[in-house]
Parts: C-alpha cells; sequence; structure tokens
C-alpha cells in the first residue's frame, strides 16, 4: 500500500522526477519528466520516450566526471544548472536508499 502511494506522489508531482539504478540506468521517469523532455526532445540524444531504460551516460560529454561524482554518496546531494540546448536546468541529484 505505502508503495502505491509513493508511486502515485511521484507520478502526480509537478516537478521532474527520474530515478536511476546504482549502475546509472534510468529506471522511472514520470508524467512531468516525459513532458518536459519531450520538449527539449531536438537536444537529446533519444526520443523522450525512449529515455527509460537508458543509461544517464548517453546524456553527458563527458560520463566520467559525473560517475566520478555519483560513485561516492558523500558528494550527494548534489545541485547543478545544467544548460540543455538553449534552455537551463535546476538538476538535483539525491541518493534514494530503501
Amino acid at each position: 500500500h505505502e508503495l502505491a502511494i509513493n508511486r502515485a506522489m511521484a507520478d502526480n508531482s509537478p516537478i521532474n522526477i527520474l530515478l536511476a539504478d546504482t549502475d546509472l540506468n534510468i529506471t522511472y521517469v514520470n508524467p512531468a519528466s516525459l513532458r518536459t523532455l519531450k520538449s527539449l526532445e531536438k537536444f537529446l540524444p533519444c526520443k523522450a520516450e525512449d529515455v527509460l531504460g537508458k543509461n544517464i551516460d548517453v546524456f553527458h560529454k563527458d560520463p566520467s566526471y559525473q560517475r566520478r561524482i555519483l560513485s561516492n554518496e558523500r558528494n550527494l546531494p548534489k545541485r547543478a544548472i545544467i544548460q540543455i540546448g538553449d534552455q537551463k536546468a535546476d538538476l538535483l541529484v539525491t541518493p534514494v536508499y530503501d
């Protein structure tokens, strides 16, 4: 029951939420994220609906930089303003524990 409530909260959240596993494969994209990604699709390496299951490395010019940050939970949470085409995004990466 609690899992269903958490899923509904993320699904209905107006903010963009992406989840990735410890191998950095995207395992969840909420509807708000999908709408945002569709609006930025011309700047992405794949279609918005294909992001689920992709490794985050496809979105970075230098994946080793992001991997270095994400490999140590002491670096998190990490906030950055990132450029996506002609847009800027406020990115917050935070660990989720089960």
